[in-house]
């Protein structure tokens, strides 16, 4: 993920340096959903969400 729209942005870091990604869970459906999802330095995987197409906010309950 990155932090604004299109190829051009920078990717989306959080504060704790973990790496935002989203992943396809449908295809070629309305508003398919998408997983989104951090990566941490330890190389852990922290599942934030599922969520519509157009959604790219990676938040998470984590206070960072």
């Amino acid at each position: 993920m990155r932090d604004q729209f299109g190829g051009d942005g920078s990717v989306r870091i959080r504060g704790d340096g973990a790496v935002a990604w989203r992943a396809s869970l449908q295809v070629k459906t309305p508003a398919a959903r998408r997983i989104h999802y951090w990566v941490l330095s330890s190389g852990q995987i922290e599942l934030a969400r599922v969520t519509a197409h157009d959604d790219f906010d990676a938040r998470t309950s984590r206070t960072r």
